[in-house]
């Protein structure tokens, strides 16, 4: 059996080797205790963030993954006017008019409280927060009444409603499926920044694992 220093150095070395991310090896701290793997530090992206829990996930002798990494994206604002922001972007989303949501912002942390009908909604609320620069984690404690179970559908309804929020991509060419919790996107948009913001758009869901973007660039 791997012992957990072992383990931990497994780790360390695949994010450091892996060629889907490029993080500093001092930007990532990792650390385990009996097979359980924490990582913590700071990611310059929510998609590296969600790439270094996937990469160790699959990484022999893992556990479980305690996910603390905080995404830097060079934009912090202070905690009272990211505060207003997020709690604007929640009330005014149409998806989520019927719920009560409360956003709490402590050093760039978003915590989101409230009650929603749906898993989807609950899903939507985190991503559209994701949407808001600045913000470093979410802790999302919405609960969904009555309870709902996860499933590639609920996920599948919820990048959808995304892709459709987003006035930068023009939808009407973009197609997904989700299998295991991985999103594939496929079809065509007319520019580069409308391919990477679809793939934006997938990682900000939660509970979505990966993002296979074969979305192509060309005229349609």
């Amino acid at each position: 059996m791997v012992g957990d220093s072992e383990l931990a150095q497994k780790v360390a070395s695949a994010l450091a080797t892996s060629e889907r991310i490029n993080l500093p090896s001092s930007a990532i701290s990792v650390t385990a205790e009996a097979g359980v793997v924490i990582l913590d530090g700071f990611a310059s992206s929510l998609e590296e963030k969600k790439l270094a829990a996937l990469i160790a996930g699959e990484t022999d002798g893992v556990r479980a993954i305690v996910d603390q990494i905080k995404v830097d994206d060079g934009l912090a604002a202070a905690d009272d006017l990211l505060q207003q922001r997020v709690q604007a972007a929640l009330d005014s989303d149409p998806y989520l008019m019927e719920s009560r949501l409360q956003a709490v912002v402590c050093n760039g942390d978003v915590h989101l409280e409230g009650r929603v009908n749906s898993l989807v909604d609950k899903k939507i609320a985190e991503a559209t927060v994701w949407w808001l620069r600045g913000v470093q984690s979410v802790t999302n404690d919405i609960a969904v009444v009555p309870d709902e179970a996860e499933s590639d559908g609920v996920l599948a309804d919820t990048v959808r409603a995304i892709l459709e929020k987003d006035t930068l991509i023009d939808q009407a060419n973009v197609w997904l499926g989700v299998h295991d919790r991985v999103v594939s996107l496929s079809g065509a948009v007319p520019s580069d920044e409308q391919r990477r913001a679809a793939e934006f758009d997938a990682w900000s869901v939660p509970g979505v694992r990966d993002v296979v973007n074969l979305i192509r660039v060309e005229a349609v």
